[in-house]
């Protein structure tokens, strides 16, 4: 198979704005373009559904994912047959309230998607290692595992380094919310998984 065969596909299609409609139009289009969902997604499969939460606010300020694009891609996931669920790690707060503050959690549960765990985890040990002996997995790594972006046969075998940046300025600040630095740095450490997993970006 060539190296352009094995190369991500992507597509672009035009939206002039965020009407539910023209989204929806756009992104199953983009879909058709790459294949279809049915490809990429088997009836039954577990899914979470990521939109990205920085911190709740209104739609029209374009922090987060948009209501009309999370709703066009869950509608598409739920035809193709999947199990859904959604969820983040905001910058500050919650997952429930900053998706009801960006007007994402009422197009959740219009759809019948419940949220994902993404507070809470697993302890797990590992005896024969050098240092650390107990780890805490979060849940949506292991549901990672079991959609299969992380091979269950190469779960216990994987070992990747990556670093997540910490501005040096909160050494200095005077109020810091460890709790939102540790969200954080969670989520900086599982898009960096991710990324290694699907060979983002490629060389």
């Amino acid at each position: 198979m060539s190296d352009i065969a094995n190369k991500s596909r992507v597509a672009l299609v035009a939206c002039p704005d965020y009407d539910d409609t023209a989204v929806d139009g756009a992104v199953r289009a983009g879909l058709d373009l790459i294949g279809g969902m049915a490809r990429y997604v088997r009836p039954g499969e577990k899914i979470v559904l990521k939109p990205n939460v920085l911190i709740g606010t209104s739609p029209d300020k374009c922090v987060c994912t948009h209501p009309a694009v999370f709703r066009a891609v869950g509608k598409a996931l739920l035809e193709a047959g999947a199990a859904v669920t959604c969820g983040d790690s905001p910058g500050f707060g919650g997952a429930a309230v900053n998706m009801r503050l960006a007007g994402l959690k009422r197009v959740a549960d219009e759809l019948g998607i419940a949220l994902a765990d993404f507070a809470n985890g697993r302890a797990v040990t590992h005896t024969q290692a050098l240092l650390n002996r107990r780890f805490v997995i979060a849940n949506g790594v292991l549901d990672a595992v079991r959609a299969g972006y992380i091979p269950k046969h190469k779960a216990n075998d994987l070992g990747i380094i990556c670093s997540v940046w910490l501005s040096p300025g909160v050494i200095e600040a005077q109020h810091v919310d460890h709790k939102a630095l540790f969200d954080i740095q969670r989520r900086g450490m599982t898009e960096a998984i991710r990324k290694a997993m699907t060979n983002e970006p490629s060389i």
